[in-house]
């Protein structure tokens, strides 16, 4: 029980040291961002490091995929994406499309903080052999609700852009449509696969509660 309660120990010590330095890592692109992004409004000319708008393209065109052999196939192109920069030509919809990707990192750095604070509290807990903790679950909860709203924008992100500010793009005297991106559906799932950890947190830790009061 012992070497158990020891393995446990390193490996929760070991995914909070790299939950740790993922947020000093995520708190300077959060600042990184920021910084690019005016310096960038401010100046058109400079190049970002990061593309600020990358959209799906509704595309099909034909192809051909050469193998390591030599030998080649037919195939269609039916997948691709733009990139371009913002600058102060773009008006309010540059500024839009750069709050909807600082907020999206901004939330991907909140649920890496929520999981910080849950193994950190794990880590404490296990001295007491009670991995549950009530806070856990609201944090928990926490994480499938950020996710939920991360799933919203990015549904909303490319209809916002389609229905109201890009219409086509020409590639070589040959007009495409903007494709709506329906990948975030799978987030949805996700929610509910946190949402049934929450659950099973919560059920351990009333049983863990009664277990006390038994004793």
């Amino acid at each position: 029980m012992n070497n158990q309660v020891i393995r446990s120990k390193i490996i929760i010590t070991f995914i909070y040291r790299i939950l740790s330095l993922t947020l000093i890592v995520g708190a300077f692109f959060l600042i990184l961002s920021v910084v690019l992004y005016l310096l960038k409004y401010i100046n058109p000319n400079l190049v970002p490091f990061f593309p600020i708008v990358d959209i799906p393209l509704n595309i099909n065109l034909p192809g051909i995929l050469e193998l390591k052999s030599g030998i080649t196939h037919n195939v269609i192109i039916d997948d691709a994406f733009i990139t371009f920069n913002l600058n102060t030509e773009y008006g309010l919809p540059g500024l839009f499309n750069f709050l909807h990707f600082f907020l999206m990192l901004a939330i991907s750095y909140f649920v890496i903080f929520l999981l910080w604070k849950i193994f950190g509290c794990i880590k404490k807990s296990l001295q007491n052999e009670n991995p549950f903790h009530k806070n856990n679950i609201n944090r928990i909860r926490i994480i499938a609700l950020l996710v939920f709203i991360s799933a919203i924008l990015e549904l909303a992100y490319p209809m916002v852009l389609k229905f109201f500010w890009l219409k086509t793009i020409t590639i070589n005297n040959q007009t495409f449509d903007f494709r709506l991106s329906f990948e975030s559906i799978v987030d949805f799932l996700w929610v509910l696969v946190i949402l049934v950890i929450a659950e099973i947190y919560r059920i351990g830790s009333e049983i863990k509660k009664e277990q006390e009061l038994t004793i």
